[in-house]
């Protein structure tokens, strides 16, 4: 065996201990989802269902509750043992007509005299031996209650799946089973569960009060399709009974809808297929990013598994995007990305192992040697800036910043003004030009504050490192911030009325260019004397045509004289710009 080859035998033992078999073909689309539905639905009722679904082609199991082993009364379900057991016994056939005739009764209608004509305790323990059905037992009240023989879901599953590959009872009982009555031979009704289901199907339908120990009332339906096999047990109370017919209805059609889901594919590519890229940082981490997908069923997830050096690294499920494989008829999100460390300094072979779906094979997609040297050189952040301020004084600061390390990881950024700390932000941003210098991903930055002081501003960048290096400050810029009186001081207008009484009425609106969000503080004079103080924070919504946003209205009273009174309003400033008197007016 060569190397490869050793390596194929190696993963697929090392993945077929550390992780479960995957659903077989008959069963792609989630069988299990399908069963949790039922089984939610039924519980509504107060009804327990104990399910166990296995594929017809292999017998693997593709979904069941967890209740499984669970024993319930088999109710008429125990006459599939009793066939099975006499067509055995006599070679694959029964040794007369009459026989014949009446068994083909007891499966189709469901004819309770001649399971009891029949019966024989050897019946349950003989198919439980042949057929390895470790939970199903005779009844343990009285030996000839055969409606109370006790079975589990994953046995009567793995009843049906062995039964249909022996050739002394598959070609008679299969046979019964596809002929299953709507009536039974008391005129109850058979047509529920997997009789219900239409194309390819059999079933064996049991009812009952037999189940006293967990139910006490069961409806019961075994059976088959061409995709599956299986069972939908179910146990409730007496006030039940008439529903559960309808719920084993509904469980079993969803497990088949499920079952026969037809996804996607792409014929004649029924192994996984996938690639990955890898780099290695200065610091031993090995960053990987790829996609995976199986042909057979481009709605699945692929399991993706990673060895270094022979060795289990990482594991995913592929369901990230990857929007690029649309344009190559690849539906779904088939992604993956991760890190861990190499094993060894020098060289780290990293090889991708893909999960099979469906029909095909595992496979060893791809490999590719790393080199992690001894003794790195060091890769330190690098980055650059901008920065502009207005009259105003806001401080704009742009710029980019990565580490080579990992250029897929996102650095942190702290801007400084004069020595303080202005700002710590993630340079996150697209910055695209930075793709030309073969940096890929997002590395930009922008932020905006205001000037702490007038006059010369130094600006400066510091990028943290990650992997293997230092933090670095990496350039400083600098800008003079130089108010202008008339764009930074506060301004406003207003109109005065007089009222009855003597008193005046005052409305108007204010604001400071330096901060247009917050409310400004006004101060009426009446005379010369001080009458008055109001927030401007109402509503004045005619100011946003001129572009200042917020709430910068006000309204408010003072006391007047009976003669000509001169009343003035003051604005008082918000941050850089002085006090203003914004006028007066005689009334």
């Amino acid at each position: 065996m060569g190397v490869a080859g050793l390596l194929v035998a190696l993963i697929g033992a090392l993945i077929a201990v550390a992780t479960p078999a995957r659903p077989a073909q008959a069963a792609q689309s989630d069988v299990p989802a399908a069963i949790q539905a039922g089984v939610n639905d039924a519980a509504r009722y107060g009804i327990t269902q104990y399910v166990a679904i296995v594929d017809r082609s292999t017998g693997q199991l593709i979904g069941s509750t967890a209740n499984l082993d669970q024993q319930v009364a088999s109710e008429s379900v125990f006459k599939l043992f009793l066939a099975a057991y006499l067509l055995r016994a006599n070679g694959g056939a029964f040794p007369t007509s009459a026989m014949n005739s009446e068994m083909w009764d007891m499966i189709v209608r469901s004819n309770d005299a001649i399971a009891s004509k029949y019966w024989t305790a050897n019946a349950v323990p003989g198919i439980a031996a042949v057929y390895g059905l470790g939970n199903t037992t005779n009844p343990t009240d009285r030996v000839t209650h055969w409606g109370a023989v006790r079975i589990t879901a994953r046995d009567m599953a793995t009843f049906m799946w062995r039964m249909s590959q022996d050739p002394l009872v598959a070609p008679w009982l299969m046979g019964a089973m596809a002929s299953t009555a709507q009536y039974g031979a008391d005129s109850e009704f058979q047509g529920f569960g997997f009789n219900s289901l239409s194309g390819t199907h059999g079933s064996k339908q049991g009812w009952g009060c037999d189940s006293y120990w967990v139910g006490p009332c069961a409806i019961q339906s075994v059976g088959y399709t061409d995709k599956i096999m299986g069972a939908v047990l179910q146990t409730g109370s007496s006030g039940t009974y008439n529903t559960m017919k309808s719920t084993s209805t509904t469980t079993t059609q969803l497990i088949n809808n499920a079952a026969n889901y037809n996804p996607p594919s792409l014929p004649g590519r029924d192994n996984p297929e996938g690639h990955f890229d890898a780099t290695v940082r200065a610091d031993g981490t090995i960053d990987v990013s790829g996609y995976a997908f199986d042909g057979s069923n481009l709605l699945a997830t692929v399991d993706v598994f990673l060895y270094t050096n022979n060795q289990a690294s990482y594991s995913a499920n592929a369901n990230g995007p990857r929007p690029e494989l649309a344009n190559y008829g690849i539906p779904g999100n088939h992604g993956f990305s991760g890190s861990f460390k190499a094993l060894t300094t020098g060289t780290n072979q990293v090889c991708m192992y893909l999960r099979n779906v469906g029909p095909g094979s595992d496979q060893l997609a791809q490999c590719v040697d790393l080199n992690y040297p001894a003794d790195p050189v060091r890769d330190d952040p690098r980055g650059a800036i901008s920065a502009t301020v207005n009259a105003a004084g806001t401080i704009s600061v742009s710029g980019w910043a990565f580490d080579p390390s990992n250029l897929y990881s996102p650095v942190n950024v702290m801007v400084s003004n004069n020595g303080q700390v202005a700002a710590v932000v993630g340079a996150t941003g697209p910055r695209p030009e930075l793709a030309q210098y073969g940096v890929p991903g997002n590395h930009g930055f922008a932020l905006s504050y205001a000037a702490p002081a007038t006059g010369p501003q130094s600006i400066c960048l510091y990028v943290a490192n990650i992997g293997y290096g230092e933090s670095q400050w990496v350039q400083c810029v600098n800008v003079t911030f130089a108010p202008d009186p008339v764009l930074i001081n506060p301004r406003g207008a207003f109109a005065v009325s007089a009222l009855a009484g003597g008193n005046l009425s005052i409305d108007g609106w204010a604001f400071d260019p330096s901060d247009l969000y917050s409310p400004v503080t006004i101060m009426i004079t009446v005379n010369g004397e001080v009458k008055a103080f109001a927030a401007a924070q109402g509503a004045r919504p005619e100011l946003a045509q001129y572009g200042v946003p917020g709430n910068h209205g006000f309204a408010t009273t003072a006391a007047g004289t009976a003669g000509k009174d001169s009343v003035c309003m003051f604005v008082f400033n918000i941050g850089y710009g002085e006090n203003q008197l914004v006028g007066c007016q005689s009334v």
